[in-house]
């Protein structure tokens, strides 16, 4: 793993308990969608001139539902591909002694979601109020 990026969502409180069944599937909702968001932002860095030709590291990136609140956006486990993404994101020895510093496309991809997910919780959660009331 080049670097991963784990997506889960915790409410806690009276509202939440007496409402499980639709806060669980508002939870679900929101790691799903943020998980999609990801992925894509990570794949979206990954363009012709930025570390590819062939498309094989690109294809390796996935975004997975681990449980059912919990979400995983990561790439190969295979070794070569694993090489090339710490390489490609910037985090190994060989960047820091070359010109190559790494395109960050792990490290923006958590910024941007780390931006949205309050929109994004907000949307889901606010679909989850107006089916209760």
């Amino acid at each position: 793993m080049a670097r991963g990026i784990r997506i889960d969502s915790r409410v806690s409180g009276p509202f939440f308990n007496f409402h499980a069944s639709a806060v669980d599937e508002a939870s679900r909702q929101y790691v799903k969608e943020m998980t999609k968001e990801g992925e894509a932002k990570v794949e979206a860095e990954i363009r012709p001139g930025h570390g590819f030709l062939t498309g094989a590291y690109k294809s390796t990136i996935t975004g997975e539902i681990k449980e059912s609140k919990l979400g995983i956006i990561d790439d190969s486990d295979e070794w070569k591909m694993a090489i090339r993404g710490k390489w490609l994101e910037g985090v190994t020895s060989r960047n820091q002694s070359t010109q190559f510093k790494g395109y960050h496309m792990w490290r923006k991809a958590t910024a941007h979601l780390k931006k949205i997910s309050r929109q994004v919780g907000g949307k889901v959660y606010k679909r989850m109020a107006q089916r209760l009331t």
